[in-house]
């Protein structure tokens, strides 16, 4: 799965059935984390250039994810195996941890 942010902030979900490569592309400059910050802060808690905690929540809302069941369950499953890494955090919201792959220098 990947979120893609282009330089609009209209972040949108592509590849949505790999389960297995979860990230962020940015096609925005480093130096633009405090209005990626500002504008997407419903999607994540921009961590710094490198991380972010998804919201589950917010994962759901994003253009190109399936309105189906098996969706669903591949999302959970991902869920239960990134757990014991230390890839999910509870609280303050279900959040899935991402690298972050900026696109512009």
């Amino acid at each position: 799965m990947i979120i893609e942010v282009p330089s609009t902030y209209a972040a949108t979900l592509r590849d949505a059935e790999n389960f297995r490569g979860f990230h962020v592309e940015l096609e925005i400059a480093k130096n633009a984390l405090p209005e990626l910050r500002a504008r997407l802060s419903d999607l994540a808690e921009w961590v710094d250039e490198g991380v972010a905690w998804i919201s589950v929540a917010g994962l759901r809302k994003l253009p190109g994810v399936p309105a189906d069941s098996t969706w669903e369950t591949g999302l959970a499953t991902m869920i239960e195996k990134a757990r014991p890494h230390g890839w999910i955090r509870e609280a303050p919201v279900l959040a899935i941890r991402a690298h972050l792959v900026w696109k512009e220098a």
